[in-house]
């Protein structure tokens, strides 16, 4: 099982030629697309401009979407994309999983927590994306399925209440292996169920 956070795609290129942004250079890129004073805090950049500037959320989505919408990848990540992971895992917004999957002959499913398990829990070609999905993204979940605001991360138990987390569980159990690459536990939620199970 392999399970992916922000470092994993820190080298890849998007939309705009440049490397995707991690949370605290993406709340100052936000700062100044709304004008706003700058600040590091995502959670609280994020949810301020969408309070404050609803006509200009379309603006913040589609740029958004150059930022983490990727055109190439490292030669390190399409390598191990070629592996028949039982299940792959992430925190990021990205497509690097998938289009490092297509370079390589996959064909691997970009999953959100909405999608129904029961339809895709017995594939082994899924990312589940648990914060969100780049190409996933509009207008209307950008606060919703999209976790970048501090409301969106409210409910702090939002993936071991999704029916993800039951196949999350038997994945841990079930694998010979995990691989965490470029993840920090910064996201308190997987940080915890990884302790409550004692992994």
């Amino acid at each position: 099982m392999l399970f992916c956070g922000a470092g994993f795609s820190l080298d890849c290129i998007n939309s705009k030629d440049s490397n995707p942004l991690l949370a605290k250079e993406l709340a100052k890129e936000i700062c100044k697309l709304g004008s706003m004073d700058e600040d590091e805090d995502l959670r609280y950049v994020s949810d301020f401009f969408i309070e404050k500037k609803p006509d200009s959320i379309d603006i913040l989505v589609n740029f958004l979407k150059s930022i983490y919408t990727l055109k190439d990848v490292p030669l390190a990540i399409e390598n191990i994309c070629k592996h028949n992971w039982r299940r792959i895992y992430t925190t990021n917004y990205d497509n690097a999983i998938e289009l490092a999957s297509t370079k390589v002959g996959k064909i691997r499913t970009p999953i959100s927590l909405t999608d129904d398990p029961k339809i895709y829990s017995k594939e082994n070609n899924i990312c589940i994306h648990i914060n969100g999905y780049i190409d996933h993204l509009n207008y209307s979940n950008i606060n919703e399925d999209f976790k970048l605001t501090a409301s969106s991360y409210v409910s702090s138990d939002e993936f071991e209440e999704s029916g993800w987390y039951y196949c999350f569980k038997k994945d841990l159990e079930n694998s010979n292996a995990i691989v965490f690459i470029g993840y920090s536990l910064y996201d308190i939620e997987i940080a915890k169920i990884l302790f409550k199970g004692n992994y």
